[in-house]
C-alpha cells in the first residue's frame, strides 16, 4: 500500500496500518517494544496534552485550522484530560501514547477536524519537547528539596556551634573541629549543587517544537509562540540540533549523579558513626531497620538506601553516556535517555 493511500485524517486500525504497512504490529513488538513505552506515559501523559493543545492553538493562530475544528480538537483533548491517564483507554495495538490520543480525538473530533492536529509536527520533536519539559520539572523540584535541605542544616548546626568533635583525614583524627563546621561543608557542597542545576535549567528550557525532523516543516508554524505557550524561555534555532541532540538529558543526570554523589559522602559518614566501634551519634529508630534474627541490632536503613540509590544515580549516568554514544541521527536509543534520567531524578529526591 502507497503511503499516500490512506484517507487524509482518518483514523488508523492499528498501528502504522493504513499508511505504509499492511498489518498491525507483531505480538512480541507490543509485549517487549510498545507496551515498555506505553509505561513511559507515566511521565509524558500531561506533558503530551500540553504539546496537543499549544499546537493546535498556535495552528488556528496561524490560520491552518479555522475555529470550527479548533474547537472540536481541544474538547476532544479536555475529554482525554478529565479522563486522567488511569481512565484514558490505552491500546498497545494502536501504537503508543500519541497514536492513542490522535486515534481518541479523530474518533470524537472527526476525520478532518482531527487529522489536522498534528500538521507541521512530527513525533520527533514532540517527544525531545516532552523530554525537555519533564526534565525541567525534575531540575526545579530537586532545587526546592536541596533548598530544604541546605536550610535544615543551617537549622542544627546553629545548635553545635560549640559541639567539639575530630575532624578526620584517611580516617584517622586529624584536627579538632565542630559539628556544626563539619555540617556547614556538606551546606556548601549543595549550594553548588543548586548552583550547577540552574545552569542546566536555561539549557534545557529551550523549544524544539517546529523542528519536525532533521529538516522542520513546510508548514507557517510559529515556532515562538509554541515556545511561548509550552513555558520555554526560547527556541533551539538549528532544526537538526532540536530534534536529535540529548547533551541536555546527560548534561542533566550528570547533575543529580553528582548530588547523590555528595549526598552519599555524608551517609557514608553517618552511618560509619552509627557503628558500635565509633559510637558517635545514633539514629531515631523511626529511621532504622533491625534483623529478622538478630533482634538486638539497629540498622542504619535509610543511610544505606542514600548510598544504594547513588550508586544507581552514578549506573544511570553512564547508561545515558553509552546510549549517547551513537551517528548523529535520530535514533531508537535517544528516546530511552529520557526515562533514566527521569528515574535518577526520582531517586534524587527521595534520598
Amino acid at each position: 500500500m502507497k503511503e499516500n493511500d490512506r484517507k487524509r485524517g482518518a483514523a488508523p486500525k492499528g498501528f502504522g496500518v493504513g499508511s505504509r504497512f499492511s498489518e498491525g504490529p507483531a505480538r512480541e513488538m507490543i509485549e517487549y517494544g510498545i507496551k515498555l513505552r506505553i509505561e513511559e506515559a507515566k511521565y509524558t501523559f500531561p506533558h503530551e496534552l500540553w504539546n496537543h493543545k499549544a499546537h493546535t492553538i498556535m495552528l488556528h493562530e496561524q490560520g491552518l485550522i479555522d475555529r470550527k475544528d479548533t474547537r472540536k480538537i481541544l474538547k476532544a483533548l479536555g475529554e482525554i484530560e478529565a479522563m486522567g491517564l488511569e481512565r484514558f483507554p490505552l491500546d498497545p495495538g494502536k501504537g503508543e501514547l500519541f497514536h492513542n490520543i490522535e486515534s481518541f480525538v479523530i474518533a470524537r473530533a472527526g476525520e478532518e477536524a482531527g487529522g489536522r492536529m498534528h500538521s507541521g509536527r512530527s513525533r520527533g520533536d514532540m517527544y525531545v519537547c516532552s523530554e525537555r519539559m519533564i526534565l525541567r520539572e525534575k531540575i526545579l523540584g530537586l532545587i526546592r528539596d536541596l533548598t530544604a535541605l541546605i536550610e535544615t542544616i543551617v537549622s542544627v548546626s546553629e545548635k553545635h556551634v560549640e559541639t567539639v568533635m575530630p575532624g578526620y583525614t584517611l580516617l584517622q583524627h586529624a584536627q579538632p573541629t565542630t559539628f556544626a563546621h563539619y555540617l556547614l561543608s556538606f551546606a556548601d557542597r549543595y549550594e553548588r549543587d543548586i548552583e550547577r542545576l540552574e545552569e542546566t535549567y536555561q539549557r534545557v528550557n529551550r523549544s524544539p517544537m517546529g523542528s519536525a525532523v532533521v529538516s522542520g516543516t513546510g508548514f507557517p508554524i510559529n515556532r515562538l509562540r509554541m515556545a511561548e505557550l509550552l513555558g520555554f524561555d526560547g527556541v533551539i534555532k538549528n532544526t537538526r540540533d532540536a530534534s536529535i541532540s540529548r547533551d541536555f538529558t546527560l548534561e542533566g543526570i550528570t547533575r543529580a549523579a553528582i548530588f547523590m554523589s555528595n549526598l552519599s559522602a555524608l551517609a557514608d559518614d553517618l552511618n560509619i558513626w552509627c557503628t558500635y566501634e565509633f559510637g558517635m551519634i545514633e539514629l531515631a529508630d523511626a529511621y532504622c531497620g533491625t534483623s529478622s534474627i538478630m533482634p538486638q541490632k539497629k540498622n542504619p536503613s535509610s543511610l544505606e538506601r542514600i548510598r544504594y540509590l547513588s550508586a544507581i544515580a552514578v549506573g544511570n549516568t553512564m547508561t545515558v553516556f553509552a546510549q549517547l554514544k551513537t551517528e548523529s541521527e535520530q535514533l531508537g536509543d535517544l528516546e530511552e535517555t529520557g526515562p533514566v534520567a527521569w528515574q535518577t531524578y526520582d531517586y534524587a529526591q527521595m534520598a
